[in-house]
């Protein structure tokens, strides 16, 4: 296999299912033209990636490579848009993964060792699909906010604790998954996530679901426990009444967890006003 950095035309290396390869061609990382490499159910431990190599690398695929360690120069594969690392026995990942610049699907399904990712993850600023299903990890950091072209976050079956903070305002958000997620608890609040359709939180001790009013039709997707309240928040509500006699307007405005309260007063209400304090004070003059 040692032949293999002769084939300076090669764009695609599948050995998946290869069990008795425990290492990559010599050089590979150096053919120009290489864009795919599928090493799923090897027994390769480890992937050098020095300064400079597959560089057109787009595709990198590791699924059920047990014993496989990411080195901290994965944030040297500057053009890859596709990870999948499935059933490895990952526990971390190293804080390069966020030089990433091109990454748009992160798959970590089944990884049953990791509990965390780095707070680099932010970084994705490409990233559209993030599977974490079937891992250990309880918390996603707080950088997530910044991942503005996330679609798709599924969760399955993790040991989620509360619905994260991070991904409340994620517009480009269409999918969750957090179903069978038995320490999730708390209110689920969607109310940032206009372009959601689909949300999979049966299974879990969500008690609540907060979402507006006007997005409401769009979950074409919610699958929920019978026991989950929704509270649908409306954007604007205006009433009319009185107050000591005057005119008023009262502006309901949701905004994330609290409603705010804001008093307008007509301006034939303040001309009222204002003739009423006139006269008050003219009886004391007179």
């Amino acid at each position: 296999m040692r032949s293999i950095s002769k084939l300076r035309k090669l764009v695609s290396l599948d050995i998946k299912s290869c069990s008795f390869v425990q290492e990559l061609p010599e050089g590979i990382g150096y053919l120009e033209t290489l864009k795919e490499l599928y090493i799923d159910g090897t027994a390769i431990r480890a992937i050098d990636i020095p300064e400079g190599s597959y560089g057109k690398l787009e595709t990198l695929s590791a699924c059920n490579s047990k014993i496989l360690s990411l080195p901290d120069r994965i944030g040297n594969l500057k053009s890859l848009s596709y990870l999948a690392l499935d059933d490895t026995e990952l526990s971390e990942l190293p804080y390069s993964i966020g030089f990433l610049e091109n990454l748009q699907t992160l798959s970590l399904r089944n990884c049953r060792s990791l509990w965390k990712l780095p707070d680099s993850i932010g970084k994705l600023k490409e990233l559209q699909l993030m599977d974490l299903s079937y891992t250990l990890v309880n918390e996603l950091p707080s950088s997530v906010e910044d991942l503005r072209n996330l679609k798709v976050l599924k969760m399955v079956h993790t040991f989620l604790r509360e619905f994260p903070g991070g991904i409340k305002n994620l517009e480009s958000l269409e999918e969750i998954d957090f179903s069978d997620c038995r320490n999730l608890k708390g209110e689920c609040n969607i109310m940032g996530l206009s372009s959601l359709r689909a949300l999979l939180i049966q299974n879990t001790d969500i008690s609540e679901l907060i979402v507006m009013d006007h997005l409401y039709p769009n979950l074409q997707n919610l699958r929920r426990d019978g026991n989950v309240r929704i509270s649908k928040i409306g954007t604007t509500k205006e009433a009319q009444h009185g107050i000591n006699g005057c005119e008023a307007t009262t502006l309901l405005q949701a905004d994330g967890h609290h409603i705010s309260m804001q008093m307008m007063i007509s301006d034939r209400t303040k001309v009222a006003v204002r003739q009423k304090q006139e006269s008050s004070q003219g009886t004391r003059l007179g």
